[in-house]
């Protein structure tokens, strides 16, 4: 059919292929080859920059994270302060840049994107893909899922308002992004590893009022024990003034919202107190939440300060607000941090609650031993018993107290303590703050903490390159326009216009009353 086609014959086929040689575009020996000590140069200067945490507990192992505050253009200046000025061959950015993104699988850390990734795929469709029934069907549910559980929020902060329900309160919480100490722009500190300090923050809507609870590394963690401890202070405290029913607003980070252990100290609490406690998750990639607010203000507030220590920062929360009231700063202890894996292993079977799916759970002291969940905002709620039948007394609610999560401060791992020694031993750190940083160095750990001294922090973890090599990538033709820019200014490629593209509709000028 072939030969008949082109009219040809067999001949004229074999001494085609006979004579065919293999492809000898990019071959060319003409390019600009970078040396193996050149390019171990710039692996080594990438992996002396310390990881930092994610936002999220549960990220992805794989990926790893910079300082938000570098980026490659700066990586690379920093690359340059370090050289011989004179006889030493150097990586250019683009060089640098190359070598950057075919090693190694980093980036740099951002707070919470505010686009939704589900939104953001459906607009790069084509009009014919977004024909498709099940596309369609997927992102029509997501749209509308997104409006119903907004306007629940928006319907229980009117309703919270009213003067004959001053029984009910209505909250939106969220961790802020990881905040370090101490925090400098001075090139040294790039290289340092820091000490991490925590912001859980409860806005409450139907006063319009900021709780914040604050802690750093050596006295707890960021898991569902410190989150539910938070909540529970808060439920304690706000039940002495009256308050009987909380609804709860959030994202689903499991680690955090949305786990057995915080549900169990909302069954604790409810029992205790005699409250009610309804908690919503917002729909994926649209959390936007006036907590958000709070946190954007502190951002605001410290971008361009020197912060030596954890308290510092906790200064500069209680004056982000200009507005009265300001935000309510709690300095969280070990005391007041609880476990809740004993009360949740020994009392709850949450098998029958579909944790990961659910949209809300209910649980209410008028209900003992149930708990209410909807996995859409379209069916009824479930009503499922909870509780494990043991033989003897009833549990006593009202004396019950869960046990501490520590014994004892939490020591810092071994490449933390000889940074923060660096720090002192250079007299980076102004005397003022000198008692604290000598203090947490010499914490030891405690018998009684379990896995409490966490191994050294990651370095970036270098990768092969896969089927483009360097050399190949070296081979593409420069930009002219854009190499011009980046020689003239170093943060050309990641100062302005990436920040603007990674934060599109910055909360900075977010009002801590809009509606989300």
């Amino acid at each position: 059919m072939f030969l008949d086609t082109f009219d040809i014959s067999v001949r004229v086929v074999k001494t085609a292929v006979s004579k065919n040689s293999p492809d000898k575009r990019g071959v060319h020996q003409n390019r600009v080859r970078l040396s193996p000590s050149l390019i171990d140069s710039v692996k080594t200067h990438i992996k002396s920059f310390p990881m930092v945490e994610s936002h999220y507990c549960s990220v992805d192992l794989r990926k790893k994270y910079l300082d938000e505050y570098l980026s490659v253009a700066k990586m690379h200046r920093l690359y340059l302060m370090g050289r011989p000025t004179e006889g030493a061959h150097t990586a250019s950015l683009r060089q640098y840049r190359d070598i950057f993104n075919t090693y190694f699988d980093i980036g740099f850390f951002k707070p919470k994107k505010d686009r939704c990734a589900a939104c953001t795929q459906w607009e790069s469709l084509t009009a014919e893909q977004k024909l498709n029934e099940d596309t369609a069907q997927s992102h029509k549910n997501h749209q509308e899922s997104k409006k119903k559980v907004r306007a629940l929020k928006k319907e229980d902060k009117t309703l919270s308002k009213l003067d004959d329900c001053k029984k009910m309160r209505v909250l939106t919480v969220d961790l802020q992004k990881v905040l370090y100490s101490p925090k400098s722009d001075m090139a040294e500190f790039y290289y340092k590893s820091k000490v991490s300090c925590y912001n859980f923050t409860l806005y409450d809507c139907s006063v319009r009022e900021g709780h914040l609870y604050v802690w750093d590394q050596t006295v707890g963690k960021r898991g569902s024990d410190e989150i539910s401890s938070c909540m529970l202070n808060y439920f304690e405290r706000l039940c002495k003034q009256g308050v009987s029913e909380f609804h709860i607003y959030s994202d689903s980070c499991t680690g955090q919202n949305k786990n057995q252990f915080l549900f169990s100290m909302y069954y604790m609490a409810a029992m205790k107190f005699n409250i009610t406690i309804i908690h919503r998750y917002l729909e994926k990639g649209h959390t936007q939440m006036e907590c958000d607010s709070v946190h954007a203000r502190i951002e605001k507030k410290t971008k361009k300060l020197d912060i030596f220590t954890p308290n510092e920062w906790y200064g500069h929360m209680k004056t982000a607000k200009a507005q009265k009231p300001p935000y309510q700063v709690n300095k969280l202890n070990q005391k007041q941090i609880f476990s809740f894996r004993k009360l949740s292993d020994d009392h709850f079977h949450w098998v029958k609650v579909p944790v990961s799916k659910i949209r809300e759970i209910k649980i209410e002291c008028s209900s003992p031993g149930t708990a209410s969940h909807s996995v859409s905002w379209d069916e009824p709620e479930q009503k499922v018993n909870i509780m494990v039948k043991k033989a003897g007394r009833p549990i006593n609610w009202a004396t019950y107290q869960p046990p501490l999560s520590y014994h004892g401060l939490l020591p810092l791992p071994k490449k933390l303590k000889d940074d923060i020694k660096w720090y002192l031993t250079k007299k980076f750190i102004p005397p003022a703050y000198l008692d604290y940083f000598n203090s947490v160095v010499q914490i030891e750990p405690s018998d009684d903490n379990n896995n409490v001294e966490g191994g050294d922090l990651d370095t970036p973890e270098e990768i092969q390159p896969d089927q483009h090599t360097l050399n190949d990538l070296m081979q593409n033709e420069y930009d002219e326009n854009e190499d011009r820019l980046q020689e003239a200014d170093p943060f050309y490629q990641n100062d302005d216009a990436d920040e603007d593209a990674d934060n599109p509709g910055t909360l900075s000028e977010i009002d801590s009353d809009c509606e989300f």
